[in-house]
């Protein structure tokens, strides 16, 4: 089970009030530490030498599933004060103790939303080299155009039936039933793996219908 990170004998701990950061600086030698609090193990406050001033940064600190040491940032002094800042370690460390990794989930999270619809769609098409340049030309002004252009900003993990399905029918509205047939065929072109057709699928789906389409969308068509 995951658990608090107590800090080690000689290490510099305190009880991390508002009197106390005031105070608080780098042991001789060091342009980085963290002072632990006294009374909530793992819960501490990083100090680093920058250019020109020390940077105070909140920190919750643990050992998650055995796994090394693993360290949560929470904020700066600046916008957290000591009793905010506990309180959230306080949620951090807790998740912990249920056996929850709280930093693995940051970085996953980070990860995901670092996967927009736009860079995506971009790493899709650099991968189909085999593309017919015409081919290549609609789906890009399809899927990096305008008909598209909500979906841009989003993770892919991100994006909902109901997000795809109001592109369609926006296409519609602007455009006509054929160019919202054509943007949907652009889309339904690339792998679930990569673009969550999976879930957009049904999206898909009753838009073809809706707009008067001979062909409805098919699970093997993704």
């Amino acid at each position: 089970m995951a658990s608090p990170v107590l800090p080690k004998i000689g290490k510099p701990s305190v009880r991390l009030d508002a009197k106390a950061i005031a105070t608080l600086g780098l042991p001789p030698g060091k342009r980085d530490a963290i002072i632990f609090d006294s009374e909530l193990a793992g819960f501490g406050l990083r100090l680093r030498q920058g250019e020109g001033r020390m940077r105070k940064t909140w920190v919750a600190q643990y050992r998650a599933k055995g796994r090394r040491t693993r360290r949560v940032t929470i904020g700066t002094v600046e916008k957290l004060t000591s009793a905010q800042a506990r309180e959230a370690a306080r949620k951090i460390l807790a998740s912990v103790t249920l056996g929850e990794d709280p930093q693995a989930e940051r970085k996953t999270k980070r990860a995901q939303a670092a996967r927009t619809f736009r860079s995506v769609v971009e790493s899709c098409l650099a991968a189909k080299p085999q593309l017919r340049p015409i081919s290549r030309r609609i789906n890009r002004l399809y899927l990096l155009g305008s008909y598209f252009r909500p979906l841009h900003p989003l993770g892919v993990s991100e994006i909902t039936r109901a997000d795809v399905a109001a592109c369609i029918r926006a296409i519609e509205r602007k455009h006509s039933g054929p160019t919202a047939a054509a943007a949907r065929r652009a889309l339904s072109a690339f792998s679930p793996g990569r673009l969550r057709m999976d879930c957009w699928a049904t999206a898909l789906t009753r838009s073809t219908v809706r707009i008067g389409l001979p062909i409805p969308i098919r699970a093997s068509m993704f």
